[in-house]
């Protein structure tokens, strides 16, 4: 069982733009929206490649019911989120002609503490049967940076397997709590430990395995366009990017999240782990707004990647 938590969704709204233009009128164009929150988006990739998983977080007003309408209505996600009296957050992303993305996000609602209390419990129950539960994204206002950690926390200790997408001090803190797996990018490894952004691919290497050293059990850093770091007990597999069209880059990351936590439920090798999720998430950039990858393209990629040692 794969359970993935969003504690703060919403309704993304991508749309493009020649230039953009602070403080002035800007013309956007190819307008999508699509539900989203890093672990929507998770579920929605897990569904697109033919797996399962439960949906839960916490949802309120019309965004939050769209979103419900619209997780019930795919086929192999089960929506159980917390209906709260707060209203979900709509966010706008921008791609200008170069591909560079602007986002504009709302802070989400405030939760209350029954709300809260509500969501612990589903997690509980799902931990308790040995689920895999991907905790990412932002809290919503009110939680605290911590509450990351205490979920991570509260996962562990009722038996089941926790995976953390996040960053800044919710990442610090979770780190802490010993999850199994956790997926930094470059910009969150580095100032995690207070690195250089522009750090050599070797220096982010040497900070996944200073990760790992300290008892994270598995380390995924993604390196965008250039590919991606997979660490674990078994040593660090370096995988370089591929030459793709880009869509969009909006949720590539959770695409890779999802290959990760089916790779986890499962119990599949990690070095073919690695390769389906570097295929998912470079098929991800080849779609429109935070939608998933398309099966098709996924297993047209996946064969072309191999470790930087063996290429």
């Amino acid at each position: 069982m794969i359970v993935t938590v969003t504690l703060n969704p919403a309704i993304d709204v991508t749309a493009g733009v020649g230039i953009l233009r602070v403080g002035s009128l800007n013309r956007l164009s190819d307008v999508v929206a699509d539900i989203g929150g890093k672990g929507v988006n998770v579920s929605r990739t897990i569904a697109a490649l033919g797996g399962r998983s439960i949906a839960t977080g916490f949802a309120g007003g019309g965004a939050g019911a769209e979103i419900i309408r619209q997780l019930a209505a795919s086929e192999g996600i089960m929506p159980h989120f917390v209906p709260i009296a707060g209203s979900t957050r709509t966010n706008l992303k921008v791609i200008d002609h170069g591909g560079q993305l602007t986002e504009l996000n709302q802070p989400g609602p405030e939760i209350a503490s029954g709300e809260i209390s509500l969501l612990e419990g589903i997690l509980t129950e799902a931990s308790a049967q040995g689920a895999v539960v991907v905790i990412a994204g932002s809290a919503a206002p009110g939680l605290g940076e911590g509450y990351q950690a205490h979920l991570v926390r509260l996962v562990r200790q009722s038996g089941g397997i926790a995976v953390v997408d996040a960053d800044g001090p919710a990442l610090r803190a979770a780190i802490e709590e010993r999850p199994a797996l956790v997926k930094p990018n470059r910009h969150e490894i580095t100032q995690l430990f207070g690195a250089r952004e522009d750090a050599s691919r070797d220096e982010v290497t040497g900070l996944v395995a200073e990760l790992l050293a300290s008892g994270v059990e598995r380390v995924v850093c993604s390196l965008g366009p250039t590919g991606a770091l997979f660490g674990s007990s078994e040593g660090i597999i370096d995988f370089d990017g591929l030459v793709v069209p880009v869509a969009s880059t909006v949720g590539a990351g959770d695409a890779m999240t999802a290959v990760l936590a089916m790779g986890l439920e499962s119990g599949a090798e990690w070095g073919e782990t690695a390769r389906l999720a570097m295929a998912a998430a470079t098929a991800a950039v080849m779609t429109a707004g935070t939608r998933p990858p398309q099966r098709s393209d996924v297993d047209a990629l996946v064969n072309r990647f191999a470790p930087r040692d063996d290429v």
